[in-house]
C-alpha cells in the first residue's frame, strides 16, 4: 500500500502478487494493482491493473521474460487497454550475443507506458580475433490512434552498424554508420526527415583515465523544406576516477 504526500492529485496504490519459481528454469509471477487519485472537485478516478509475468532459461544461453497486461479504468466513461513487453538475451557459440526488446502500450492502458509502441535490437559477433561488428535496430511509436488532442503522433526509427578495433594497449578505434528517420503522422504531408552520419571514433584507457574523440559527418535532409543540410560534428569525452574510487569527473564537449 502507497500514498502520496506531495503529488495534485493526491494518489493511493494498493498492489500485491503471487510468484512460482521452478529450479532456475521457469519464473511465473502473477500480480495485481488498485490506484485512485483523489480530488477535491470530483470523485477521482480508478486504475485497475493485472498482469502476468513469466521468465524462461531453457539454457544458460538464453534469457527470456515476457509480461502481458490489463487494465480498467473510470476514466472516459469506462475504458479497457492491454500491455504487453518482450526481453530476449542470448548468446550463440560463445561468438554471437544478441538482444530483443519490445514494449507496446495501447492508448487505454493505463499503467506506466501507455499510448506506446517501442522496439530495440542489437547483434554482436566477432568477425576476426579483436576485430568485432555490431548492429542496431530501435523504433519508436506515440499517439497510435493518431488523437488531435495530444498535438503530436511522433514516429522514430533508426538503423546502425558498427565495427571496432581493440588493440593491447587499451585503444580502441570505431567506425559507425546510422540512418535516422523521424516524421510526424498528425502533419498532413511529408512531414519528416531523414539523418545518414558516419562516425570515427578513437579511445583510450588508462588505469584511473580514459579519453574518447569522434569526427562525425553525414547530411540531414528536411522533406517539408526539400533542404539538405552538410552535418559535421566533433566531440570529445574524458572521465577520471580518483584511485580510492570514492571521486569521479565527466567531462564532455561537441561542437
Amino acid at each position: 500500500y502507497l500514498g502520496s504526500r506531495w503529488s495534485v492529485p493526491k494518489e493511493k496504490e494498493a498492489a500485491g502478487y503471487l510468484g512460482y519459481h521452478y529450479k532456475d528454469k521457469l519464473y511465473l509471477k502473477l500480480g495485481s494493482l488498485f490506484k485512485r487519485a483523489e480530488s477535491n472537485t470530483s470523485r477521482g478516478d480508478n486504475d485497475r491493473l493485472w498482469s502476468l509475468e513469466t521468465r524462461v532459461n531453457p539454457t544458460k544461453e538464453i534469457d527470456l521474460n515476457m509480461e502481458y497486461s490489463g487494465s480498467h479504468s473510470s476514466r472516459r466513461g469506462g475504458v479497457f487497454g492491454t500491455a504487453w513487453r518482450i526481453n530476449l538475451d542470448g548468446n550463440l557459440f560463445n561468438q554471437i550475443r544478441y538482444s530483443l526488446d519490445k514494449i507496446y502500450a495501447g492508448p487505454n492502458y493505463y499503467g506506466y507506458y501507455r499510448d506506446s509502441d517501442h522496439t530495440n535490437g542489437a547483434i554482436s559477433f566477432r568477425i576476426y580475433r579483436e576485430l568485432r561488428g555490431e548492429l542496431f535496430y530501435r523504433s519508436f511509436r506515440e499517439n497510435l490512434d493518431l488523437h488531435p488532442a495530444r498535438g503530436a503522433a511522433p514516429r522514430e526509427r533508426a538503423y546502425q552498424g558498427r565495427v571496432y578495433y581493440s588493440f593491447p594497449t587499451n585503444t580502441r578505434i570505431a567506425l559507425d554508420y546510422e540512418n535516422l528517420e523521424r516524421k510526424d503522422r498528425l502533419i498532413l504531408g511529408d512531414s519528416g526527415s531523414d539523418e545518414q552520419a558516419f562516425r570515427f571514433g578513437l579511445g583510450q584507457t588508462f588505469r584511473t583515465f580514459s579519453l574518447q574523440t569522434y569526427l562525425e559527418k553525414g547530411r540531414l535532409e528536411n522533406r517539408p523544406l526539400n533542404k539538405t543540410t552538410e552535418l559535421e560534428r566533433y566531440s570529445l569525452y574524458a572521465f577520471y576516477v580518483s584511485p580510492d574510487n570514492r571521486q569521479f569527473y565527466n567531462l564532455y564537449f561537441t561542437t
